[in-house]
C-alpha cells in the first residue's frame, strides 16, 4: 500500500466523528489576534487591505526592493466546513472540514496550496526552464492552544499534476497583549519530500541544455521561518499590522541553481478594513 493510500485512510477516519460546532483556524491569524482556545461558533469575517513592504527573494533573477501590497482575506465556516485565506500566512487558500474539537486541540481535514509558481516569464535568468505550477495538497491539520501559546501541525500530500510529494509543517507561536496592542512571535519548520523539491528546484538535462544552469537532481529538504509583529485595532473595523519575517533554507534547497540566497525576508506594514 503506497503513502497516498495510507493518507486516504487517515483522512477518512475523521468523518465518522460527530463534531461540536467549532471554528478551524490558521495559526497566522490566531496568534495575531491572541486566541487562547478553539472557537465555538459558525460564521466568519472578510478583510480588504494594503500597505508597503521591503523584501528580499531567494529566487535567482527575482528583484528585491520595496513593493505595494494589496490583499483580500477572510475566513468562513458553516457546520464544520470552512474556507480561509489569511494574509501573511504560509498557505494561500485552504478549504476543509473541522472534524474534532477538545479543550486544547482542534483537528481539521484540509485542502491547501503551499507553493506558488516560481519561474516567471519576466525572469531573464531562468528563461528556458519549464514552468513550475502552484500545487494543491490534501491532508490533516492539528492546532493546539495552551494559554498564549499555539502549536500547529500539518501533514499534506500533493494531489495535482504539480507533484505527488508529501509536505509536513510545524509552527509554534506566542502572543502578548499590551493594552490594545497584540504582539506575536512565530517559528516554523517545513519539510518537503524529494518529489516536491525536485519539481520546483531541480534542473533536468533538457533544461540544462536550454539554459546556462547546471543539471541538478534535488533531494528532500526543509526550511525555517520566523516572524515577529504587532497588531493594533484602530477602530471597530480598521486594523494596523506590522511584521518582520525571515526564511532560512537548508543546504538541500539552497544548493539548487534556481536559488541565489539561502536567507531572505521582509518588513511589512498594512492597514485593513475588517467586516
Amino acid at each position: 500500500m503506497n503513502k497516498l493510500n495510507y493518507l486516504a485512510i487517515l483522512l477518512l477516519s475523521f468523518f465518522p466523528i460527530i463534531p461540536l460546532a467549532v471554528t478551524a483556524a490558521d495559526i497566522a491569524r490566531d496568534v495575531r489576534t491572541g486566541e487562547t482556545a478553539p472557537q465555538s461558533s459558525d460564521g466568519g469575517y472578510f478583510e480588504i487591505g494594503g500597505g508597503l513592504g521591503v523584501f528580499t527573494s531567494p529566487i535567482k533573477g527575482e528583484d528585491d526592493g520595496i513593493g505595494v501590497q494589496l490583499f483580500l482575506a477572510g475566513q468562513y465556516q458553516w457546520r464544520g466546513f470552512f474556507i480561509e485565506s489569511i494574509d501573511g500566512s504560509s498557505t494561500d487558500l485552504s478549504v476543509g472540514y473541522n472534524a474534532l474539537n477538545t479543550q486544547h486541540w482542534s483537528f481539521d481535514v484540509i485542502g491547501s496550496s503551499l507553493n506558488n509558481d516560481i519561474v516567471g516569464s519576466d525572469n531573464n535568468e531562468l528563461k528556458g526552464l519549464s514552468e513550475r505550477n502552484g500545487d494543491f495538497l490534501l491532508g490533516v491539520r492539528a492546532t493546539g492552544y495552551f494559554n498564549n501559546h499555539i502549536l500547529q501541525l500539518q501533514l499534506l500530500d500533493g494531489v495535482t499534476n504539480a507533484h505527488d510529494g508529501v509536505i509536513a509543517t510545524i509552527e509554534a507561536g506566542r502572543s502578548w497583549q499590551v493594552r490594545n496592542w497584540n504582539y506575536h512571535a512565530l517559528l516554523g519548520w517545513r519539510y518537503h519530500e524529494k518529489q516536491v523539491v525536485d519539481y520546483y528546484l531541480g534542473i533536468s538535462p533538457e533544461e540544462a541544455i536550454a539554459t546556462s544552469l547546471p543539471e541538478y537532481n534535488a533531494r528532500a529538504g526543509s526550511f525555517l521561518t520566523t516572524e515577529i509583529g504587532a497588531t493594533y485595532p484602530m477602530s471597530e473595523h480598521w486594523v494596523f499590522r506590522g511584521t518582520a519575517a525571515a526564511v532560512h533554507l537548508t543546504d538541500n534547497l539552497s544548493a539548487s541553481p534556481i536559488i541565489s540566497n539561502k536567507n531572505s525576508g521582509g518588513l511589512f506594514a498594512t492597514f485593513s478594513y475588517v467586516f
